[in-house]
């Protein structure tokens, strides 16, 4: 019923080089495009795209970020299933599976779980909100929404209905298919999951600076990702779209000195810093910072082995976000231990 587009999408998207062969064709909906990423960081199969008709003519802005697209007009879930199952079945399966489905047809909650169990509990789903005909949302979206929040430990929500409310410019008459802005704009939105690309360990070990013999171990909270990891940091991001970045830094300190505050921040509410206290305290406009620290027990010469975590709430984000993260935060410094 949506692809009065597709036609035309496909016979574009067949001119642009560096494109797979088209697989078999559906009357009216052109063959199965494919495109290999052009760079991928990490070890590790590439993350891969899954996607119908409005996927189309952004595959190439996806490849160039880094996914492997797999687009087919009118597709719907039960194809992208068997499209898994495949990969499945040939050991072929990324960390990290976009997909974006629902313009072209429907999405139950059944969809949601079959695609879970292929891809098993440890890889991560990401699912994009579809918009109706005409644009806007529908049901679809609201299911993909509910989805992502009832199996928020294994699924990634990108809400494209939102993120492309009031830009008409990035669509085709019929308010679903991409123009070349609307292309551009839908590879910035699923590259926001790039991070997540690469299995993370469930374990960070940081060596305390100016003492290379004192060492930390924390444990990330679920579906917190480690983004980098040195010899004295650690940066992981939360889920969600207003998810936010803490750096854990471990450090040595005199027994008798307190963990300081970063320059710039003042303090809305404070309590014990070294030995497992909190902060919550707040930058210029309003931005949250989010902080805190843990020591281990003095050494015999006198100072500490120091576990400093901050992280900034991006502004725009709802002030609650800080609080949970604030709890949050000090739940992972409590189980820190020293090695």
């Amino acid at each position: 019923m949506r692809i009065g587009l597709v036609a035309t999408i496909a016979a574009a998207i067949a001119l642009l080089p560096g494109l797979a062969a088209p697989g078999p064709a559906v009357a009216g909906c052109g063959g199965v495009r494919t495109g290999e990423p052009q760079r991928h960081k990490g070890a590790g199969l590439p993350p891969l795209a899954i996607g119908d008709s409005t996927m189309l003519l952004a595959l190439p802005n996806l490849t160039r970020r880094g996914f492997a697209v797999n687009a087919h007009g009118c597709r719907q879930f039960p194809e992208a299933r068997a499209l898994l199952a495949r990969l499945a079945r040939a050991h072929r399966l990324p960390h990290l599976v976009v997909v974006a489905l629902g313009a072209d047809g429907s999405v139950t909650a059944g969809d949601v779980q079959a695609t879970l169990r292929i891809l098993g509990p440890g890889r991560t789903l990401v699912l994009v909100t579809p918009r109706e005909l005409g644009g806007g949302s529908g049901s679809d979206a609201a299911l993909v929404r509910a989805a992502a929040r009832r199996h928020a430990a294994r699924v990634e929500l990108l809400d494209w209905v939102a993120e492309s409310a009031g830009h008409g410019g990035w669509f085709q008459p019929d308010g679903l298919h991409l123009t070349f802005a609307g292309a551009a704009a839908f590879a910035r939105v699923l590259a926001r999951v790039l991070p997540l690309a690469v299995p993370q360990p469930s374990r960070i070990i940081l060596t305390a600076d100016s003492a290379t013999e004192r060492r930390v171990r924390i444990a990330p909270l679920p579906r917190w990702h480690v983004l980098r990891r040195a010899l004295h940091t650690g940066i992981v991001r939360t889920p969600g779209r207003c998810g936010y970045r803490i750096t854990f830094t471990a450090t040595t300190s005199p027994a008798s000195q307190g963990t300081a505050l970063p320059a710039g921040a003042a303090i809305g509410h404070s309590g014990k810093t070294v030995g497992g206290g909190t902060w919550l305290t707040w930058r210029v406009l309003g931005t949250p910072l989010i902080g805190g620290a843990w020591a281990t027990p003095p050494a015999p010469d006198g100072t500490v082995a120091v576990l400093a975590a901050q992280g900034v709430v991006a502004a725009g984000c709802p002030i609650e976000l800080a609080r949970r993260a604030q709890s949050a935060l000090a739940t992972v410094l409590r189980g820190a231990r020293p090695l």
